[in-house]
């Protein structure tokens, strides 16, 4: 393993994953997302999006069934390619409150460690986005935009 290079499935850019991300589904609404992001290093791009849900579900199986089923629909599946070509899902929770990892992240996690199991793709990642910015929970980036944006009556 060389140190000196740049980790292939490091989030390189994570503010213009959001950028593009929040133009596909915009940061109004308390939910969790779920993006493909294809590439390595530079080349890094936000492939494909999709809802996960507005509210994690209580039970781990039907949480699980969600995650495959919004995997699926990122175009994941079992393929020929090769694990260094395997691209990177990220979870993105937009909420209100403060950065910190809570109840949402959690499960994100969770039904990504236990959903993705069919599925060739790296499970990188998981975002908070709050009106105050972005918080990268497992590299510990963060940005003041993109951030979420709704009416006090969504909150």
């Amino acid at each position: 393993m060389d140190l000196s290079k740049p980790d292939r499935w490091e989030l390189r850019r994570p503010d213009l994953v959001l950028r593009d991300l929040e133009r596909l589904l915009p940061f109004d609404t308390p939910r969790t997302l779920l993006a493909r992001v294809d590439g390595a290093w530079c080349d890094q791009r936000l492939a494909k999006a999709t809802q996960l849900w507005r509210q994690p579900a209580r039970d781990e199986l039907a949480r699980t069934r969600t995650t495959e089923r919004a995997l699926k629909r990122l175009g994941l599946g079992f393929t020929k390619t090769a694990y260094a070509e395997w691209p990177i899902v990220i979870a993105v929770v937009v909420r209100p409150g403060s950065c910190w990892w809570s109840f949402d992240e959690s499960e994100a996690h969770l039904g990504l460690r236990y959903g993705s199991n069919l599925v060739h793709a790296v499970n990188g990642d998981i975002i908070t986005v709050t009106r105050r910015g972005w918080y990268s929970q497992l590299d510990e980036l963060y940005g003041a935009t993109p951030a979420a944006r709704w009416s006090v009556a969504a909150a």
